[in-house]
């Protein structure tokens, strides 16, 4: 598999489609899905909240073999903090409103979905999260995702993908194995799970994950602890670069050679130099940064001097990386490690722009 036109193309034999919820069909602009917590916290006022809610759901999966429920895990942080059944009623309100007020569709995983539709394919949706069914509901139906035949949640049924109970589930209503076939970004819950019980799977990566795997910007975020801002800044980027996870990825170099991806990740660009925030694949990009910002937040994330200073720390090894030689620089191009990919053919003045804006990097200080 190497796109997600070959998913389109698999998904025809088979008459039933189940599609994962979380990092599939939709997404969150959070670099990590810890970050929904630490957004709490700033509402909330409440030190510490983010490590609370965390650790409270860690410690109750510990050695649990029926899944965890959202009820649950505030019952165990109204043990532990003491707090009246209406502050624990408004804490739970809070983290319900806010999952739904963040999500989105991701598109890649949405054109299967309808694609899927289109077909007359039966519809399944089957996922593993702690949140009470009527709340995947409204999330489903705000992302363009709520015509489905078949709902299968793990904290109403109380297995999961993970363990494969879902799976028998479906084998026990009857749905012939060789006919359906999940798709899902986690490759264990997703493929090789539902393998193992006669049915099929697909991958298709979590743009999160991709990121991850590629360049020195995600280690650097991880080591530096920049400001929630500073990653959901950067977590906007990721989700609409990497939507779609199969694109080539150049080694060790963090923007890809793409002005339009830079646009993103540097939403503030007035330090940048003027050749490049002319270019206008790197203000298509900028001005995606802002509408999305905007559109989550209702401001602009004040992220683009953090992203800035995280990129110069790095820019002398991504030119080594990147740049080898003028005239040979798609030979460092790498094909993704989650499929094997055609090499990008992006035009030559990409380049001077990148090696302008790679002199700046290299020189500024925030």
């Amino acid at each position: 598999m190497n796109s997600c036109e070959q998913i389109r193309t698999a998904m025809m034999a088979y008459d039933w489609i189940g599609f994962d919820l979380f990092d599939t069909l939709l997404l969150r602009p959070f670099l990590q899905p810890d970050d929904l917590f630490c957004q709490m916290e700033q509402e909330l006022q409440v030190p510490d909240f983010a490590a609370l809610r965390s650790q409270t759901e860690n410690q109750l999966r510990q050695g649990r073999k029926r899944e965890l429920t959202f009820l649950e895990i505030y019952q165990a942080i109204q043990q532990k903090t003491g707090v009246s059944d209406a502050v624990i009623q408004q804490w739970m309100d809070l983290e319900l409103e806010l999952e739904w007020r963040y999500c989105y569709p991701r598109e890649s995983g949405l054109s299967l979905y309808c694609a899927a539709k289109e077909a007359g394919k039966h519809i399944a949706i089957v996922t593993d999260m702690y949140l009470p069914i009527d709340q995947i509901v409204r999330m489903l139906q705000k992302v363009g995702a709520g015509d489905y035949d078949l709902l299968l949640l793990s904290s109403e049924l109380g297995y999961s993908k993970a363990n494969g109970g879902i799976y028998r589930q479906l084998k026990r209503m009857e749905i012939p194995p060789k006919q359906f076939l999940q798709i899902g970004d986690n490759r264990i819950a997703d493929v090789e799970n539902p393998r193992c019980l006669g049915l099929q799977g697909m991958w298709l990566p979590a743009a999160r994950a991709v990121f991850q795997h590629y360049g020195r910007l995600y280690p650097a975020i991880q080591a530096e602890q920049p400001s929630l801002a500073e990653r959901c800044s950067v977590a906007l980027a990721v989700n609409t670069y990497f939507d779609d996870p199969f694109r080539m990825m150049r080694r060790e170099c963090d923007w890809n050679a793409d002005p339009y991806f830079m646009g993103l990740l540097l939403p503030n660009a007035e330090h940048l130099p003027e050749v490049v925030t002319q270019d206008f694949m790197f203000q298509r990009g900028q001005e995606r940064a802002m509408q999305l910002a905007t559109h989550f937040f209702e401001h602009p994330l004040p992220a683009a001097q953090g992203a800035i200073e995280m990129l110069c720390h790095h820019a002398a090894e991504a030119d080594r990386a990147a740049f080898p030689k003028d005239d040979a620089w798609a030979a460092v191009c790498t094909p993704c490690g989650f499929s094997t990919l055609p090499e990008p053919k992006k035009p030559a003045k990409w380049k001077t722009h990148l090696r302008l804006l790679r002199q700046f990097l290299s020189t500024c200080r925030v």
